[in-house]
Parts: structure tokens; sequence; C-alpha cells
């Protein structure tokens, strides 16, 4: 066999076993068909296919991308996080919080001081847990630097080089794209975790189907202890939800884009909730349930919208109120519709004589 012969099948050989890729720009490629997956990526929509995971032990961010249900680790970049060791508690301790989080806004570079490089990204904390936690500081951000990269060196930032940051700012998507820190990434089979997505799509369609079809009373079998002494929403749902099917409008919840992403104990949720009433469609919002997990026991800690703010209480009861909200907004909508109906069979049944002394005369 010919030299060059031995290097193409040598060269395939390392291809298939995943120890020989090469990345665009720059980018260290990994295994592009990994036998593990990280624990804490339970699903990720097709409309939002992209994750990050920061490993701060190893000091290192690794880009996923579901591609036909499969997860695939695209690229392993170096970063750097907090100077000190350990989840943030305070502000000002330089640690890098660890949980799951979402980035809020976009700085180009023409905004930003030199030390944030070209780009930054801000992370959404605190967020409900962080609050609970009684846990404090702000302006958590993913940003690029003007330095070599040097590890556990920011002041609580997720750092990258910035070809890296440039190179992934077009597979982050606003308020959708989650980046999980942890102080070491865990790793489980995909099986493990088509299963348990299994589980808490169970979870959420079952609390969705509660919220449609029964009384208050059988709520509190989604929540956490103690949840359903503390709120009201419940019973103003309910006579909202009452009063559109006394008038022949059954209410619909849909949810579409659901990604589930873990920390520790618990799994942050996160969907589009639609609410549907015959032909009229009202957007409730982008929602965030957390959900703890105790074994095979599964409660919903907080419920809250996702936006460029978090709740300002921890008492994570927000998304039930602004699910009210829009059921009393879809109820307006429904009732002007059905006026509107009825004066137009009014008008149709109103003689053309009746109409000649509103007609103007030019």
């Amino acid at each position: 066999m010919r030299f060059y012969e031995m290097m193409i099948n040598w060269l395939t050989l390392l291809t298939v076993a995943g120890l020989f890729c090469t990345g665009a720009k720059g980018v260290a490629v990994a295994d592009r068909v990994p036998r593990m997956v990280p624990a804490s990526l339970i699903l990720l929509p097709d409309t939002a296919p992209h994750a990050l995971v920061v490993d701060k032990s190893r000091q290192e961010l690794y880009l996923y991308e579901k591609k036909e249900n499969t997860l695939i680790r695209q690229a392993v970049l170096p970063c750097s996080t907090g100077e000190a060791a350990g989840d943030k508690q305070v502000e000002g301790d330089r640690k890098t919080p660890e949980g799951v989080y979402f980035f809020t806004d976009r700085h180009p570079e023409k905004y930003l001081s030199p030390v944030y490089g070209r780009m930054a990204f801000p992370m959404d904390y605190p967020n409900l847990m962080d609050l609970r936690g009684e846990k404090t500081g702000s302006a958590i951000w993913l940003h690029g630097t003007n330095k070599p990269i040097r590890p556990r060196n920011s002041n609580g930032c997720v750092v990258l080089d910035n070809p890296h940051i440039e190179w992934i700012a077009s597979r982050i998507t606003l308020n959708r794209t989650p980046i999980v820190v942890s102080e070491t990434v865990a790793y489980v089979t995909a099986q493990q975790v088509a299963d348990l997505a299994d589980q808490l799509t169970a979870f959420i369609d079952g609390w969705q189907a509660a919220l449609i079809t029964e009384a208050p009373e059988a709520y509190p079998a989604f929540y956490e202890a103690g949840w359903y002494a503390r709120v009201t929403w419940p019973f103003e749902w309910q006579a909202v939800r009452d009063r559109m099917k006394a008038a022949g409008d059954a209410v619909g919840l849909e949810y579409h884009a659901l990604s589930l992403c873990q920390h520790k104990d618990h799994v942050v949720a996160l969907f589009d909730q639609v609410m549907t009433a015959g032909d009229v469609r009202v957007d409730v919002g982008r929602r965030k349930l957390f959900i703890r997990m105790s074994g095979e026991q599964l409660s919903i800690v907080g419920d809250v919208f996702q936006s460029a703010w978090e709740a300002a209480d921890t008492r994570g009861h927000e998304g039930g109120r602004l699910l009210v909200s829009a059921a009393r907004y879809l109820e307006g909508r429904l009732q002007a519709h059905l006026e509107l109906s009825r004066a137009r069979r009014a008008a149709e049944k109103t003689p053309v004589s009746d109409l000649g002394s509103s007609r103007a005369v030019y």
C-alpha cells in the first residue's frame, strides 16, 4: 500500500473515532457525536437549538446544538470565570454564580469599555432561586476581553476571547438561549436525559390540563408545600375561566418551544404559552417554571415570566397573576367580538328605508 493511501485510511479512522476534527474560525471542535451528554441539558426546542455549558473546574465553555433530536457538542472554548472559587453569594465576592441563566441583552463594542472586549451579553442573575437564597450582586455577563485569557481572572463574569465571543454571538437568542454554569459538569447517557424529558413534559402537561379543567383545590399537587395558602390568583383564574366557559367560549392553553435545563435539584422549564378560546389566540408570554426534583417527586417552586428583569420579590407567583391578566384580556376581546357580531346582525335585519335619515348628502 502506498504511503498516501495509508495516511488517508489513518485519518479516516481518527475522524470516525472523534479524535480528529477541525472547526471554523479557529474554534476547537470536540466530539461531534459524544457518547455522553451534560445532565443539565434535558431538552432544547427546534426554534432555539443552542445552549452554553460552563465548567468552572476546567475553565471551559461548551457550545451544544440540537440536530435531529441529537445533542451535539460543537465547540470547546477556553474561558475565564471569577477569581474566587465557589458559587456567588454576595456582591463583590468575585465569584461566578452557578445555575441556569438566560441572556437578556446584547451590547456591541461601541457601547463597551475595552475590558469587555468586542461584545457582551448580560445574564439574568440573580434569578428567582438566587433571590430565595438571599444572594446579592448583579452585572454578570458573558463578554470578550482586551487581554489574553487567563484562568479564573474575572470579577465574576464568564469571559471569552474576542474571536470566540463574536463566533458564538450568532448562536445566542435573547431570553431563550440558556447558559448553565457549574463547578464541574456532570454527564449522563442520552437515554437518561430522554427519560427525564418525558417525565417533566408529562408533569407540565398535567399541570396545564389542571389549570383548564380542575378547580383550584387540585393545583397544590403540582406546587411546593404551603404554596396554596399564599396565593389568590387560582380563584381569580377560575372565575374568569368559568365565565368564558358559561358564555360558550371554552378556554385552552398551549405551550411551544419548551426547553428544560437542570442545575442540582431543580429544573428550569422555559416555554411560550398561548391561551385560546374559539378562533381567538392570546400570547400569554414566555413563562418560566422552577421545578424541584426530589426522587420521583416534582413540584413547582417558582412561576415567573422571562424578560429583561426578574420578579421584584421571592414569592415567584408572577406567572399566575399574569395568566389571570391574559384571561381577562381574552375575555374582553371575546366580549368585543360578541358585541360586534350582534351589531352586524342587527344592521343586516334593518330595512334600507330606515337608514335614509342617516345618509350623508354631498
